[in-house]
């Protein structure tokens, strides 16, 4: 059985479980297994006998001496591999300092990336199974979690290395994931330490609780926590090496976020306006009017291909000359509602708002109408009243400009809610009677009576804490930020929290498919949706160059054979657990 992370605020440590009730625990197979090891030593002893040696008197010194250090290398060997020494001493990547110091990364930090990739792989897959049910995980990953990664072929995207036509592994693709994942925390930590980050005392705290919450799964499975890291990761994996990579995550992690903000606010209005006026289809807003004149070929499935393409062709010709006769006829708007509903099909009923794309976007008109009527109505030299007949997949629209493009100037909203959440079944469904939703719903009002005693944000906040059942907002308050017409929260949340009357301060109870929400106004966004858009568009663009930048100064060299000797090993750790537990 798979589990996510042992902390929600950071994705850190993904292990495998095992349950407390099962056939066999952890604890039972490893001491099965050192049972096993115990015994076979035990009978190589045994053949040891003072006839054997007395026989050995007979060979060669030198052969002898070489048989003695021979063992004597096994046996070290074997004890140093059973407590991973050879993987925290083997080197499998080097990363280039440049002007830092050069960072040296032994076998068993790359088994915990990999480790740590391969189970962000396997519960997505499973996260899709539990909730579509049997054989999603693997329609919608491609990854099949009952199995291991390197018998099941990669076929989602093409992999750095590999040629057409030659066979990729899901185990090549965590196997380059977690590479790239090892380099790039490296090389970020090598600049966050030279630029005087490190861990503050919050972050310390965070990463000793997470070391504490993995000790005690440990401990429920009979095992210290060392030797539980090796059973979830692999040889060379202890406490140290775990504390190792949080602390770098966490301090790579707070040195990019002050970069981001620190890029984020470089960048001026002038250079914000300026990117509006030259890249208005990403974001300007239009109004147009549309209708289409389809191309209803007739055809059946006794037709050739070529009989097929004949009719299709000579239907768009019709459809154009239909087309063409209307787009005559239109002069303004009005005549343009005349042309539509002229040609809007008999058994339809004709409805002008249904011609109307208001407060639009270059993506949705291009989604619905095609690329060639949205490249028309972005074109620098539109004009308002402008109409024109254009080509469509299998039709022909008609289009006709009511606003060239302008800026969104609608501020997002930000509220904070008290979820009080139905209870549902298997599928998802409400559960509820309506009388058990009318005693939910009085139970909201209740405490509604009791925040207007105190209509403060803090004492909404403290609420929240005592009675809201949104996990994924109750540490912030309840917090929503952000929320704008083309969001995606369902429709009476957005609705309520977008309507342009709503005033700072505004409590009240809304309805939706989770349950209850007492919503709470908290006030709107300091700037206008097109403002933050370009804003943030533009400080991503330069975060990406700077972030390719600073990985590009620290090459990494990777020592292939080495890889290929953990991976093969980590796949067999995989392996024998999936064996283990099916």
């Amino acid at each position: 059985m798979l589990v996510g992370t042992t902390d929600n605020k950071e994705k850190r440590m993904y292990l495998f479980m095992d349950k407390k009730n099962s056939e066999k625990t952890a604890a039972e197979i490893y001491r099965e297994e050192r049972k096993k090891r115990l015994e076979k030593a035990a009978k190589k002893n045994a053949k040891s006998s003072p006839e054997l040696s007395k026989f050995r008197k007979g060979v060669a010194k030198f052969v002898a001496v070489v048989l003695v250090v021979a063992i004597i290398l096994g046996c070290v060997y074997g004890i140093l591999n059973f407590f991973g020494v050879p993987q925290k001493v083997i080197k499998i990547s080097t990363i280039d300092g440049g002007s830092l110091k050069t960072e040296k990364v032994n076998v068993a930090k790359f088994n915990y990336y990999y480790v740590y990739t391969y189970n962000q792989v396997v519960n997505t897959a499973y996260q899709y199974e539990q909730s579509y049910g049997t054989g999603m995980g693997k329609m919608y990953t491609g990854y099949d979690y009952t199995q291991a990664p390197d018998v099941q072929e990669y076929t989602m995207t093409k992999l750095d290395g590999f040629e057409d036509g030659q066979t990729a592994y899901w185990s090549d693709y965590i196997r380059q994931t977690a590479l790239q994942s090892l380099h790039e925390i490296e090389a970020l930590y090598m600049e966050a330490v030279n630029a005087g980050y490190k861990l503050t005392e919050d972050q310390q705290k965070e990463i000793d609780e997470s070391i504490e919450k993995a000790r005690s799964t440990a401990k429920e499975n009979d095992f210290s926590l060392n030797r539980y890291l090796i059973y979830q990761f692999g040889k060379g994996v202890d406490e140290n090496l775990l504390r190792e990579v949080f602390e770098k995550q966490t301090v790579s992690q707070a040195y990019l976020s002050d970069k981001y903000d620190e890029i984020k606010d470089s960048q001026t209005d002038k250079k914000i306006e300026n990117e509006f006026k030259n890249n208005k289809k990403d974001y300007g807003l239009v109004t147009i009017r549309a209708f289409t004149i389809p191309a209803n070929a007739k055809t059946d499935e006794d037709m050739t291909d070529e009989e097929k393409q004949a009719a299709l062709d000579q239907a768009l010709e019709a459809a154009k000359k239909k087309a063409d006769a209307a787009v005559k006829t239109i002069t303004d708007e009005e005549s343009f509602l005349a042309a539509a509903e002229a040609n809007t099909a008999e058994d339809q009923a004709f409805k002008p708002e249904s011609s109307l794309l208001e407060g639009t976007k270059y993506a949705s008109i291009q989604s619905s109408l095609g690329t060639n009527t949205a490249d028309w109505v972005y074109d620098s030299a539109r004009k308002v009243g402008d109409v024109s007949v254009i080509e469509g997949a299998n039709q022909y629209v008609i289009a006709y400009m009511v606003k060239l493009p302008y800026k969104d100037e609608a501020k997002p909203a930000n509220v904070r809610h008290i979820l009080f959440q139905f209870t549902t079944d298997d599928q998802g469904n409400v559960s509820m009677t309506d009388e058990e939703k009318a005693e939910l719903k009085a139970q909201a009002e209740d405490v509604l009576k009791e925040f207007k005693k105190d209509p403060s944000e803090d004492k909404f906040i403290e609420l929240v804490s005592q009675y809201s059942k949104d996990s994924g907002s109750v540490e912030n308050g309840g917090l929503y930020e952000d929320i704008r017409s083309d969001s995606s929260y369902v429709e009476a949340f957005k609705s309520w929290a977008i309507d342009p009357d709503r005033k700072e301060g505004d409590v009240d109870i809304v309805e939706t498919e989770y349950g209850y929400h007492i919503m709470y106004f908290k006030g709107y966004s300091e700037h206008a949706v097109w403002y933050s858009d370009i804003k943030d568009a533009l400080a991503q663009n330069d975060y990406n160059t700077y972030y390719d930048d600073l990985i590009a100064k620290h090459p990494a060299k990777d020592s292939e054979k080495v890889v290929d000797w953990s991976v093969k090993n980590i796949c067999k750790h995989i392996n024998d657990y999936l064996i283990s537990h099916n």
